[in-house]
């Protein structure tokens, strides 16, 4: 995982990167990448009540996942493999061109200290709860990668005004991140994580900025 600070989105941050070598790795599919990537883009600025800000300064959650051995030996055969990866499989194929599929992109924050934080119930009852990035989301690729932006930029004002109030207390958060894709009929389910992450305590105020300026948003 990396964190850093932008005076812009800086999306697809994969293209700035040295990724490691995976080029013996075989996934045993044409369209499930070996290491996949998704950066939560969080604002600086606390959100505008009177106008649409997209852009802007801000900071980054970067998290890096290598597909597994296990999950190599399913896409072998996606007859037999568990629905999970049947959906995972799926959605790498279709969801770079089609917005539907692009769409059933979950993720789940539980943050484990929130009530010693102090932080309102109208707040914290929403810890824990899935959120389907929808119109808010890009997906990027590369030779060995699959890259998902979420764009916090674009979220709703009152979205953005929560997470702005969490995201300044970041330094103090144990968190823990999970992903999955939202399944919508019998023989998808049981919906499962594809990766997580445990996040400790992730500050703004110590991430460096680590490109140029002239680095910008796609």
């Amino acid at each position: 995982m990396d964190t850093f600070c932008a005076q812009a989105r800086i999306d697809h941050i994969a293209q700035f990167l040295s990724l490691p070598d995976v080029t013996n790795l075989n996934t045993n599919n044409e369209f499930v990448p070996p290491i996949l990537m998704i950066q939560l883009q969080l604002p600086s600025d606390a959100p505008s009540m009177f106008r649409t800000v997209e852009d802007g300064p801000g900071w980054a959650i970067v998290m890096y996942f290598k597909i597994t051995e296990w999950a190599c030996e399913e896409l072998k055969d996606l007859e037999t493999a568990s629905p999970a990866i049947q959906l995972f499989a799926k959605y790498c194929q279709y969801a770079e061109d089609d917005v539907a599929w692009r769409s059933r992109f979950k993720l789940i924050t539980f943050c484990s200290n929130l009530e010693e934080m102090g932080v309102p119930s109208a707040i914290s009852s929403y810890n824990a709860k899935p959120v389907l990035i929808r119109r808010t989301g890009s997906l990027f690729r590369g030779p060995t990668h699959m890259e998902i932006d979420v764009h916090v930029h674009k979220f709703s004002t009152l979205a953005k005004k929560s997470i702005h109030f969490l995201s300044s207390r970041c330094g103090l958060m144990y968190m823990q991140i999970g992903f999955l894709v939202e399944g919508r009929t019998d023989e998808e389910l049981p919906e499962t994580l594809f990766a997580c992450v445990g996040v400790n305590r992730p500050d703004e105020e110590k991430a460096p900025f680590l490109f140029d300026e002239d680095a910008k948003s796609t």
